[in-house]
């Protein structure tokens, strides 16, 4: 009784545990546990004889549609991770998940891309603020002063004296009225008069020309400050390409580590970060076929360490496949 009892079980548990005969059905369970692979496999193995063939070489198709968006959702978010777009990279790998969530290897790639993002947040957070540039300190004019001008003296121009007017000879006594003019005694001859001075009559002046008085210069105005400190400029730098890098300006990041590395050629850290970028972009610029300017690239690499292996057997590889052209 209890042999019989335990082989029904070892039965019954071998009945679950077997996967089903018929592949149609098999390629069912495998989209119901979202096994993409496992679906294809068994619709594939769907025989044309089979009374639901038609509907599993539609079911297939649907499958590899699926597969191939999300393969190149994937790609394209390796592309954008290359470029250093995390944030548009994550947004491509979620996207794969919705079409292909059991995709191998894609849950890492997305916690890879989570935690180099994150990373790239904390050290810009890190880095100090960019220094606030002092506001444009506005002219003002200023009205030169108001200088007094030296009056001149009134010329009192002289005017000439009236001339009085000759006043009449006395009348001879009387007693000799009855005379004759003949025997009449002669008049004693007037004394003269002299003019009483008239006052001055005041003259209108004419203000004489002033000569003209220069404007005083302007008030100087004090010079903005000068930028940060060396280590803080390389800093902002190097804050300042990532911030492009996340915005998809590859180009003109690159073209800013130059001229940081050119001003500072001490710093290490903007040759490591230069050097790093620029592998980056010789990798993308050859998978494009853009061979010339990837061998600029590496020769610039070598330009900043002459010992860089990855450099000098890229380079080797694009010169050889220029030459093959």
């Amino acid at each position: 009784m209890k042999a019989t009892a335990v082989t029904c079980l070892c039965l019954l548990f071998t009945g679950c545990v077997v996967a089903p005969k018929d592949p149609f059905v098999a390629a069912r369970r495998a989209l119901d546990r979202a096994d993409l692979a496992g679906a294809l496999l068994a619709y594939d193995a769907v025989p044309v004889t089979h009374a639901r063939y038609p509907e599993a070489r539609a079911a297939a198709a649907d499958i590899e549609q699926r597969m191939r968006r999300s393969l190149e959702l994937v790609l394209e978010a390796l592309m954008l991770r290359g470029e250093w777009q995390d944030q548009e990279a994550l947004e491509a790998l979620r996207r794969a998940r919705d079409f292909w969530r059991e995709q191998p290897g894609l849950e890492q790639l997305t916690a890879a891309t989570e935690r180099r993002l994150a990373l790239l947040e904390r050290e810009a957070e890190a880095l100090p603020a960019a220094p606030a540039e002092p506001a444009a300190v506005p002219l003002i004019e200023v009205a030169p002063p108001v200088v007094p001008l030296p009056i001149a003296a009134p010329v009192v121009a002289p005017m000439p004296a009236p001339v009085a007017a000759a006043q009449p000879a006395p009348e001879p006594p009387a007693t000799e009225s009855s005379l004759p003019a003949a025997v009449r005694a002669p008049a004693p001859p007037p004394s003269p008069v002299r003019p009483e001075p008239s006052p001055a009559l005041p003259v209108a002046v004419a203000p004489a020309a002033s000569a003209a008085v220069p404007a005083p210069p302007p008030p100087a105005v004090a010079a903005p400050p000068t930028g940060a400190p060396l280590g803080e400029e390389v800093a902002q730098g190097l804050l300042r390409a990532e911030a492009r890098l996340t915005r998809g300006d590859t180009d003109v990041a690159v073209a800013d580590l130059v001229d940081l590395a050119r001003r500072f050629p001490a710093e290490d850290r903007v040759r490591v970060r230069l050097v790093r970028l620029l592998h980056q972009r010789a990798l993308r610029r050859y998978g494009e076929g853009a061979v010339e300017s990837a061998i600029n690239d590496w020769e610039r690499i070598l330009q900043l360490d002459a010992n860089d292996a990855e450099a000098q057997q890229g380079l080797a590889v694009a010169r050889a496949e220029r030459s093959r052209r």
